[in-house]
């Protein structure tokens, strides 16, 4: 089956899709979304089908990065606006009923979403942090709050949440948040001269590939410049072992980390 189905994807070494699972109704969903075009939705079986959306403003007709948090699909920095967080209906991937979105800063743009646990969603900014959390005063809201507003994220592909810590790509190295209602600490003391050295153009698509059991360890897919001229590739992963807090480095022979 064509897991595109009529949906646009866009093309090239850094056109990485962002995956989230849904259950919309009695249907289990794959969304994924290339942060240009239409987000699109697979069952497993049929041919892929755009999120057209239902509601009076429809759905996102783009979005840098979605997930799934309290039965309802989230987007940020759509067309809406690039601040901008929105989200659907509960339980309903097509239904994006006007108001359902808000601006958790008017300044930064959104880079990324992280579902930290059942009951906390981060917004990453590109200089700020925020947690969102059911707000059961009222039912059905949600209530935002500042995690860190003295650093923020680099990179969409960067964040990913591994055994209840979630890391991520900062503007100087790498970034972990353990508890989401304290600030972000950062870890990368170690590779920091590394760090220093990487391809500052290729900042935004450092990538992070977890492993799962049983290991344990996150590799992050970057691009180090060196003495050499600016890279246009994956060439080196830095590696890092939560259970050990230790780091290491694997370069590519070929200086072309290809995946």
């Amino acid at each position: 089956n064509n897991v595109t189905g009529d949906a646009v994807i866009a093309s090239g070494q850094d056109a990485r899709l962002r995956w989230a699972q849904f259950l919309g109704g009695d249907t289990s969903y794959l969304v994924g979304t290339d942060g240009i075009n239409r987000p699109f939705k697979w069952d497993g079986t049929a041919s892929g089908a755009t999120l057209l959306g239902q509601g009076s403003e429809g759905g996102p007709s783009k979005a840098l990065d979605m997930t799934e948090f309290f039965g309802r699909l989230w987007a940020i920095n759509t067309d809406t606006g690039d601040t901008v967080t929105e989200y659907s209906e509960d339980g309903e991937e097509g239904v994006w009923t006007g108001g359902l979105f808000f601006s958790a800063t008017r300044e930064s743009p959104g880079v990324a979403l992280a579902k930290h646990n059942d009951g906390v969603l981060l917004i990453f900014h590109q200089n700020s942090i925020h947690r969102v959390e059911p707000n059961y005063d009222v039912g059905e809201f949600f209530a935002t709050y500042l995690v860190d507003n003295s650093v923020g994220c680099k990179s969409t592909h960067s964040v990913v949440n591994y055994k209840g810590v979630t890391y991520f790509y900062g503007p100087d190295g790498f970034y972990r948040i353990q508890d989401p209602r304290r600030p972000a600490e950062y870890i990368s003391w170690p590779v920091e001269s590394y760090i220093n050295s990487l391809g500052r153009t290729r900042d935004l698509e450092v990538t992070a590939v977890p492993r799962e059991e049983p290991w344990n360890e996150i590799v992050w897919l970057v691009s180090y410049r060196g003495s050499s001229d600016e890279p246009t590739v994956h060439n080196s992963a830095i590696v890092y072992n939560p259970l050990l807090d230790a780091w290491s480095i694997f370069e590519s022979p070929g200086h072309d980390m290809n995946f």
